[in-house]
């Protein structure tokens, strides 16, 4: 039984077609499904708002708050330097 199991798919295996060599989709098509993939967003962040809408929004406490939390996290160290001895080189 163990045989003809191996036996099955090393058959699969052996039979491998050649990868298609020529054109599979024209250019055109998939220029055509890009355009389509993003459709029209009339959120006001997107548009040439989007910075005045931040700049109301930062004067929140709240966000002001997590926006601080946010900067913090990214500019505190993480490590310290020690001299190695206490000589006034």
């Amino acid at each position: 039984m163990p045989n003809s199991i191996l036996a099955y798919f090393a058959k699969k295996l052996a039979f491998r077609r050649s990868p298609p060599l020529e054109e599979t989709a024209p250019a055109g098509a998939m220029a055509s499904l890009v355009r389509s993939i993003a459709p029209y967003n009339p959120d006001d962040l997107i548009g040439k708002k989007g910075y005045a809408i931040y700049d109301r929004m930062q004067q929140d406490a709240q966000i002001q708050a997590c926006l601080t939390i946010k900067k913090l996290a990214v500019l505190s160290r993480g490590w310290e330097v020690h001299p190695a001895s206490d000589d006034p080189a």
